[in-house]
């Protein structure tokens, strides 16, 4: 399959198998997809609300499972909104994967934390001006913007992974990253109280 420009997807997708992946944990991501939408965390781009969340398969693989994109979290995601992602190759700009939609277009920034970061099993990326405008609150920011939905934006996060949890993504969102799924939900509800301080 060609470059999908389309909602945002600026990689190549190469399915190894079409069908639905299977996890309980889909439902506890369903939940915290419903709570981003409710607090307005992935704030509505061209009439629709946009965001991403992925939790680890197993430990010991950087397997995960996230949400497809160009998704609105205010509304109900189905079962074919949830993408296996098996490999990623930034230098080719790849993702190997099983399901029936696109991954999300930040597929590379989930890849890259997990490949780095053995205690994290869930990452959300949302976009909220509030918390982005508020680096002064002491949120850890990439250094430079770079475009979305790329190997760049990726390797710039991976700059200032470090043990940090919570990091803006310049000029364009947030990463929580939490030991679980549940974790990574309330860190950024965490930072975006904070904001209201």
């Amino acid at each position: 399959m060609g470059m999908q420009e389309w909602r945002g997807v600026k990689f190549r997708t190469k399915f190894l198998k079409r069908e639905v992946p299977q996890d309980m944990r889909i439902d506890d991501l369903r939940y915290w997809i419903s709570r981003y939408g409710f607090y307005n965390l992935c704030q509505p781009l061209s009439g629709r609300s946009y965001g991403n969340m992925s939790f680890r398969i197993k430990e010991g693989s950087n397997e995960f499972i996230i949400t497809s994109t160009g998704h609105d979290f205010r509304e109900n995601i189905g079962d074919d909104g949830f993408v296996k992602v098996l490999k990623c190759n930034l230098d080719k700009n790849e993702v190997e994967a099983n399901g029936l939609e696109i991954p999300s277009s930040e597929t590379f920034s989930h890849y890259i934390i997990y490949k780095n970061r053995s205690d994290i099993n869930a990452v959300f990326h949302g976009h909220c001006m509030r918390i982005v405008c508020n680096i002064d609150l002491g949120f850890v920011s990439t250094e430079n913007e770079k475009p979305y939905g790329t190997a760049d934006i990726a390797l710039e996060v991976e700059k200032v992974l470090g043990k940090e949890n919570f990091i803006i993504m310049r000029n364009h969102g947030f990463l929580a990253l939490g030991k679980d799924i549940d974790d990574a939900g309330k860190i950024t509800l965490r930072a975006y109280q904070k904001c209201f301080q």
